[in-house]
């Protein structure tokens, strides 16, 4: 990246093996962390690379949808397709916040300049996951919030939603 970017979160659900997904799909289905991604990436924008846009199938609604493609591809009207993470951020619409929802490659890529991460820690470990994003936090994140959800008729597996916040410009990474 050639020059400053603009801020923006990541929003990542993560098992305690630091996996992420299999077959282009979520290894865990838990609603309540659903309606809290909902609830924070409402009326913002979602800056995906192509695999996870594919998985999700759609835009989703009330969202800006921005996917990060080196080839390009054939996106429905709404979507913007764009080469890398500077376009991206920088095609945010005004008064959006922009959230990085994956996937792993752009996690990597994104993590160590986020202002905010979205935390969800599945309680549960997945050794044939295909989607691994390395355990890591950049150590100039703090936890500022969390809150745990038990396993219960509608959640497979327990897990923590929390959010992290600092300056990106002290990064570097420290384990989770």
């Amino acid at each position: 990246m050639t020059s400053i970017l603009p801020s923006f979160a990541c929003v990542v659900a993560i098992s305690l093996d630091g996996a992420i997904g299999h077959d282009n799909q979520l290894l865990w289905h838990l609603p309540d962390d659903l309606r809290f991604f909902k609830s924070v990436t409402m009326g913002h924008a979602l800056i995906m690379g192509r695999n996870t846009y594919t998985s999700i199938g759609k835009p989703l609604p009330g969202r800006q949808t921005i996917v990060l493609s080196r080839k390009g591809f054939d996106a429905p009207e709404g979507v913007l397709v764009v080469p890398d993470l500077e376009h991206a951020l920088r095609a945010v619409e005004s008064g959006r916040t922009a959230f990085v929802v994956g996937g792993a490659q752009l996690y990597e890529q994104a993590m160590p300049m986020a202002e905010t991460v979205y935390l969800t820690r599945v309680h549960a470990n997945f050794p044939d996951a295909e989607a691994r994003i390395n355990p890591a936090l950049p150590s100039h994140l703090r936890c500022t919030a969390a809150q745990h959800h038990p396993a219960d008729q509608q959640h497979a597996f327990s897990f923590d939603v929390e959010t992290w916040q600092g300056n990106p410009a002290q990064h570097s990474t420290s384990k989770f």
